[in-house]
């Protein structure tokens, strides 16, 4: 497998999912790059129980250009807008929680993930 490299992940959300989506990319390889929650105490909370970095807002997760991926496991309202977000800075996005009847919200997503 010469030329290839593990992705490394940023995972956006905290709580119990970003924990299980954080142990499922370290079992599959991916170093992670950090983590961020929806506040800062439980960011720093979920950063140290699982001995990554943590990140003091989203942005700076889809802003750092060590990460190629980034997971969002962050409250369904929220996946829309931190995954356009992702993608519209080039990064991958593992993101599954689009309303398609969310006025073109599917269509956007797909536009701006096909470049």
């Amino acid at each position: 497998m010469t030329g290839k490299r593990n992705l490394t992940a940023a995972i956006i959300g905290a709580g119990m999912i970003g924990e299980v989506h954080l142990r499922a990319a370290r079992l599959a390889g991916a170093p992670i790059g950090g983590i961020v929650g929806l506040t800062p105490a439980g960011t720093l909370a979920a950063a140290d129980r699982l001995g990554v970095s943590a990140y003091p807002r989203a942005e700076a997760a889809i802003d750092n250009r060590t990460v190629d991926v980034v997971d969002v496991c962050m409250p369904n309202a929220t996946h829309y807008r931190l995954a356009m977000a992702a993608l519209a800075a080039g990064q991958h996005d593992t993101n599954w929680r689009v309303d398609p009847d969310a006025g073109g919200a599917a269509r956007a997503f797909a536009d701006i993930g096909s470049h």
